[in-house]
């Protein structure tokens, strides 16, 4: 008999990706132009993967492979 899982066996991933840009053009005289461009990101990562533990037996011992 096998023993009997301490977690699930699947695996969990979520990922939070934003970015912005922001790009300027402003007309400082007929033949003079300012441009201008600003941006950032970020990224959010939050993983579990299967490596819960097994209870190996009654004492409640376990064993976990990664």
């Amino acid at each position: 008999m096998d023993a009997p899982c301490a977690g699930e066996t699947w695996e969990y991933s979520d990922i939070d990706d934003r970015g912005g840009l922001l790009r300027l053009k402003y007309d400082l005289a007929d033949h003079v132009t300012l441009f201008g461009n600003v941006g950032g990101g970020l990224t959010g990562v939050e993983r579990s993967f299967a490596s819960a533990p097994t209870i190996t037996n009654g004492r409640g011992d376990t064993s976990a492979t990664p």
